[in-house]
C-alpha cells in the first residue's frame, strides 16, 4: 500500500510498440534525488510523441469499428461481473471504497455505465446521482435503480452542480476513456467538497501483466464476436495509460492513500489494477 510520494515514471522500457513504466516503489526511492532521471525520461517521451498535450485525439476508426465498439462496450458490460468476479470483487468491494462512505453522505459516480457498481452500494444510506455519457445506459440504471438520481452528461464539461456538492465522488475504470483528462478532475476538484473524497480505480493500462490479461479476456471475446482485430479499439477506448493518469491525479489531488491488484507490491507492471482515495490539495497540510 502507497501512502506518499509521486507517481513519476523513473524509467521506460521499450517492448515493441508498446511502453512500459515503472513507478516509485517505496520511501526510499521517493526520497532519493530522481527530479533528473524524471526529467529525462519524460522529455525522451514527449520527443517520441508519447505525452500528447491534452485533449487528445482519439485513435481513428473506419465506421464498421466504430459500431463494433458500442455494441462490445454494452456486451463488456453485461458479462464482465459474472465472468471475473475476482478483479471485480477488488473494482467494487475494496475496503478503499467501502470506506469511503459515510452515513447521509452525498455520492456522486462518474462514467457509471449499466450502474455494474450500483449493486455493491447500500443506497438507503446515502443520496447517490449517477453521471453517465450515453443516453441508452442512463436509461438502464434508471429502470434497474428508480431510486437513483441519473444524469447524462460528461465530466469533462462543466456540469450542473454546484461547487463543493458532494462529500463522496467515485471514478472506476473511467479516467483511462477522457481524452481531456485534466478537464475533468478539475470538474471534479470543483464539485467535490473540501474534506470529501475522491475514489479511484484505473487498469494498470500500458503494463505487461494488464496486457496479457487482455488478451485471454476482453480481446478473444471481441475478436471472436467480431472477427475483426481488437487493437484498434483498446487505442480508441484505454486513451490514457496508467502512469499518466496517476502523474495528472497528482497534479490535481494529494493521493492519500493507494492500493495496488492483486500483488500489493506498488508496481504497475505486474498488476492488473490500481485503487485510489484522494483528497483536495488546498485542504491538506
Amino acid at each position: 500500500m502507497r501512502t506518499k510520494g509521486q507517481y513519476q515514471p523513473l524509467f521506460r522500457l521499450d517492448l515493441g510498440t508498446d511502453l512500459a513504466y515503472v513507478d516509485p516503489m517505496s520511501s526510499k526511492i521517493d526520497n532519493q534525488n530522481t527530479s533528473d532521471l524524471t526529467a529525462v525520461s519524460m522529455d525522451s517521451a514527449a520527443d517520441r510523441g508519447v505525452v500528447s498535450k491534452w485533449p487528445k485525439k482519439h485513435f481513428p476508426m473506419t465506421p464498421e469499428q466504430q459500431k463494433a465498439k458500442v455494441d462490445f462496450l454494452k456486451i463488456w458490460h453485461e458479462l464482465l461481473p459474472h465472468k471475473y468476479g475476482l478483479i471485480e470483487k477488488f473494482n467494487h468491494e475494496s475496503s478503499l471504497i467501502r470506506n469511503s462512505v459515510t452515513p447521509g453522505c452525498r455520492t456522486l459516480e462518474i462514467g457509471a455505465g449499466l450502474g455494474e457498481h450500483l449493486a455493491h452500494e447500500n443506497l438507503e444510506d446515502q443520496d447517490y446521482t449517477a453521471v453517465e455519457i450515453r443516453q441508452d445506459f442512463a436509461d438502464v440504471i434508471k429502470q434497474r435503480y428508480p431510486k437513483v438520481k441519473v444524469v447524462v452528461g460528461d465530466i469533462q464539461n462543466k456540469l450542473d452542480f454546484a461547487e463543493n456538492s458532494f462529500d463522496r465522488i467515485l471514478a472506476i475504470h473511467v479516467l483511462e476513456h477522457l481524452p481531456d483528462l485534466p478537464a475533468a478532475l478539475a470538474e471534479v476538484k470543483r464539485i467535490l467538497k473540501p474534506d470529501g473524497t475522491f475514489v479511484v480505480v484505473i487498469p494498470c493500462e500500458g503494463g505487461l501483466a494488464y496486457q496479457l490479461a487482455r488478451r485471454i479476456s476482453a480481446q478473444r471475446i471481441f475478436e471472436k464476436t467480431f472477427k475483426m482485430p481488437y487493437g484498434p479499439i483498446i487505442k480508441n477506448e484505454h486513451i490514457n495509460q496508467a502512469w499518466e493518469i496517476l502523474q495528472e491525479l497528482n497534479t490535481t489531488f494529494k493521493v492519500e492513500q493507494s492500493t495496488y491488484w492483486p500483488l500489493m507490491v506498488p508496481i504497475t507492471q505486474i498488476n492488473l489494477v490500481i485503487g485510489m482515495i484522494c483528497r483536495k490539495t488546498s485542504h491538506l497540510p
